[in-house]
């Protein structure tokens, strides 16, 4: 799931969904640079993705707003970065395959 391809610009002003599960952890993957969010364009994406993992029901996975606009969406990766992962597969499947990769900026300490 590493394969980096283009997002529209616009992908960031519209709503973006990720995986939660019961214990409030979110759904990630594991890529070479590092372990990266999965995010959704859509809540048809999200459910999708929810219905085919294995341990959706045991796990209690459920569909969560990441961002709502462009503003909201780098206040969360950069919360994201902070907390260890380097980006984000968008719409991926459960299983291993290619996703647009989108690589969160470091934050730089003022």
């Amino acid at each position: 799931m590493s394969q980096t391809q283009s997002l529209p610009c616009t992908t960031f002003d519209h709503v973006l969904w990720l995986v939660q599960a019961a214990d409030g952890s979110w759904r990630r993957a594991e890529i070479l640079l590092g372990e990266c969010l999965l995010l959704f364009t859509s809540l048809d994406a999200v459910n999708e993705f929810i219905n085919g993992c294995e341990d959706a029901e045991a796990a209690q996975l459920r569909a969560v707003v990441f961002s709502r606009n462009r503003k909201e969406f780098g206040r969360r990766a950069r919360q994201a970065v902070e907390a260890g992962m380097v980006g984000a597969l968008f719409d991926p499947v459960p299983e291993p395959g290619e996703a647009p990769f989108l690589r969160f900026a470091k934050t730089v300490a003022r």
